[in-house]
């Protein structure tokens, strides 16, 4: 285990975290292995947003939605 491992508690549907899990083993790679690896090599639009949410936005002809800061 990692030294910096901390436990994710987000609620999700059961239907989405068997699925995911199955991503993992058929990876090879355990569940939370394989969301460090996907959380760093997802691609992102020059806002951080994930390239495929950016498109869906584009689609609608909507812009990402911004946090301001």
């Amino acid at each position: 285990m990692r030294k910096d491992a901390v436990t994710a508690t987000y609620a999700i549907s059961a239907e989405s975290r068997a699925r995911f899990k199955e991503i993992a083993h058929r990876s090879g790679m355990s569940a939370g292995h394989f969301l460090e690896v996907l959380a760093d090599k997802l691609p992102l639009d020059d806002n951080g947003i994930p390239l495929f949410l950016s498109e869906q936005a584009a689609e609608r002809n909507e812009g990402p939605k911004l946090k301001a800061g």
